[in-house]
């Protein structure tokens, strides 16, 4: 019996996984290299730009007749022995991942600059680590 309680708390630890996804997944693939060939200035359009990455996170209109659309996307993964007593005091850590996207639109509604940051960490919270 104690056999099969000690297997029964492995899988359960095991298959824990606290994870966290907020924003638009998208960009998860995109890299500086990918955007460059999707938004090109004066020639890209709002249109395509929702097409390829959908609604954006927020829009922003500016005195000019231009717009600002924001695309963020944020994951977060706690690694499962941060959860068991006493190894997570040792062994325990998280993994974030951002990637942040901004679009400046001029007035006729095509491309006229963009910006773009990716940030993966890895937190360690566990004396070993």
């Amino acid at each position: 019996m104690n056999k099969f309680i000690r297997v029964l708390l492995t899988i359960s630890i095991l298959s824990i996984s606290a994870c966290s996804s907020s924003g638009n997944q998208s960009l998860k693939s995109e890299t500086q290299a990918t955007l460059q060939t999707k938004l090109i200035k004066n020639k890209t359009s709002k249109s395509d730009v929702v097409r390829a990455f959908g609604s954006p996170t927020s829009v922003t209109s500016k005195n000019d007749g231009g717009d600002i659309y924001l695309y963020e996307m944020n994951n977060g993964k706690i690694n499962p022995l941060t959860y068991v007593p006493v190894v997570g005091f040792f062994a325990g850590n998280t993994t974030t991942e951002s990637r942040t996207l901004s679009i400046t639109f001029n007035k006729n509604d095509t491309v006229n600059t963009w910006s773009f940051s990716s940030e993966d960490r890895k937190s360690e919270n566990g004396i070993a680590n």
